[in-house]
């Protein structure tokens, strides 16, 4: 507190900054191998996610990452780690093939996310990714519902013209996350950048 009129003193008037205030996050990537991404498709998407933790090496803030994937079946590929490496070679040696569950891709990253460290300033974030219609098992929404009762934002991407753009945008909006649309590889390659930029830091007035 600072006081006026007194000998000795000037008289300052308190100011409203804005800073970055760096905090620490747990991210799960939860991505798409169903038969449609084959070809191009995964080649693109494992470029992308490259770009992903390669951007992330660059920022200030502790980023601990886990990587699910899923077809018709998920499976939880890479438990949070702080070793981005784990998930440049995870993706590498993704296969592609089946029908598409994003539910159970999605539970998947939750059940990797509820093995998160337990800090307070931890931030955790889901990124959910796909290039096309769920139709195996529960409704997305729902679990998206149960995974933003935890206090995990979602954000979706969707890839290509045959995605489901409106269910994943829903999804997003239940995670009070931001949704995003690639046509392109080249597209996918920005979005992901910019998604690891964003979560570089957090502003506080």
């Amino acid at each position: 507190m600072f006081f006026g009129n007194m000998v000795g003193f000037e008289f300052f008037e308190p100011q409203a900054l804005s800073t970055a205030t760096y905090i620490e996050r747990d991210v799960v990537l939860v991505v798409d191998r169903s038969g449609s991404m084959s070809g191009a498709k995964i080649a693109d998407l494992r470029d992308a996610i490259n770009i992903f933790t390669s951007t992330l090496e660059g920022t200030p803030v502790q980023e601990q990452v886990g990587l699910a994937s899923y077809n018709d079946r998920a499976r939880e590929d890479v438990q949070l780690s702080d070793d981005l490496n784990l998930i440049t070679r995870a993706m590498a040696a993704m296969p592609v093939g089946g029908f598409t569950s994003i539910s159970r891709g999605m539970d998947a990253g939750h059940s990797i996310m509820n093995r998160s460290r337990d800090a307070k300033f931890v931030e955790k974030t889901m990124i959910v990714m796909t290039d096309g219609k769920h139709n195996r098992g529960r409704e997305p929404r729902e679990s998206a519902d149960e995974i933003a009762r935890d206090g995990i934002t979602i954000h979706t991407i969707t890839f290509g013209a045959g995605a489901d753009t409106t269910r994943m945008r829903e999804v997003a909006a239940i995670g009070n996350g931001k949704t995003f649309h690639a046509a392109s590889g080249d597209e996918l390659r920005r979005i992901y950048r910019e998604i690891a930029l964003t979560l570089s830091t957090m502003m506080t007035e």
